[in-house]
């Protein structure tokens, strides 16, 4: 994923806070979602709970206070982000097992690959790896795993052990390779961190394929009634205006983007100045 980080409008921040930060993705059908949220509460709610601490000057003050949220959601987006036709994709970064071995058994030699297989484990020690031990063919393996979503496959069987080598799959490419075995471990972390790169590449470019400029509120009704993700335009800041937006065209402001050139425009709805000094982000959204 490849979220958008960025405030909250006055109506969309969380109620009784000072201001809300969050992290806003865009996800193949084309819709938003927030993926988490981050809250500012100052003294609002200390104040109402009676919370308060003694300062260094020996008198009782206000807690500020923060809340920060990274929901599950987060998965849903991630597996919608980069999941295909055969299952999950990890990116390697938090797949829960990085490398599956899979020993070729047959041809009278399992006990070798499987000492080469345990030998090889021990080599990739501070990677999440795991053997397959189970009793499935090599096909069903392969399919089961790349529906897991584990980032490399390294196949182990009789031809390997006698070519010295062995043979690696890459989930997100389907490109396959071979290593002689005495191969250096950082060049498994090497093609970690290009699948790595890759899927956060992937990501990035669906926000910029899916966020659209509009400058008038033609182009903003047109633009929202397609598949495109992000509207990229100038608010007036007002919540009424928001919420007109909101009811006439279901879509809502997702947030005012850390990062974005100072620029000044008019609103797209009423054609008011801007509230925010740049352009915000609207979408429909989960």
């Amino acid at each position: 994923m490849a979220p958008v980080i960025g405030k909250k409008s006055e109506k969309g921040k969380f109620a009784g806070a000072f201001y809300t930060t969050t992290g806003e993705v865009i996800l193949p059908g084309g819709k938003a979602l927030q993926v988490c949220t981050s809250h500012n509460l100052g003294t609002n709610f200390s104040k109402a709970f009676k919370i308060r601490f003694l300062g260094i000057d020996g008198k009782l003050h206000w807690a500020y206070q923060t809340s920060w949220g990274l929901s599950w959601r987060v998965l849903g987006a991630m597996i919608m982000t980069h999941g295909d036709a055969k299952g999950l994709v990890f990116p390697p970064e938090i797949a829960p097992v990085q490398v599956i071995i899979i020993p070729i058994r047959g041809d009278g030699k399992d006990n070798e690959i499987m000492e080469t297989v345990e030998s090889l484990k021990t080599k990739l020690e501070g990677l999440r790896v795991k053997i397959d031990k189970t009793e499935m063919r090599p096909g069903a393996a392969f399919n089961y795993y790349e529906a897991k979503g584990i980032p490399l496959r390294i196949e182990i069987g009789a031809r390997d052990m006698q070519n010295q080598q062995i043979t690696i799959a890459n989930r997100v490419t389907g490109e396959r390779e071979t290593l002689p075995v005495g191969f250096p471990t950082t060049e498994i972390q090497k093609r970690l961190d290009s699948i790595q790169s890759l899927l956060l590449n992937r990501a990035q470019d669906l926000v910029k394929k899916n966020t659209q400029d509009v400058s008038n509120w033609g182009e903003f009704k047109k633009g929202i009634s397609g598949s495109v993700g992000f509207l990229s335009t100038y608010h007036c800041g007002g919540r009424i205006c928001e919420q007109e937006i909101q009811d006439k065209t279901r879509a809502t402001l997702r947030c005012i983007p850390f990062g974005y050139e100072k620029t000044e425009g008019v609103c797209v709805k009423c054609g008011k100045p801007s509230g925010y000094g740049q352009k915000v982000l609207f979408a429909k959204a989960y």
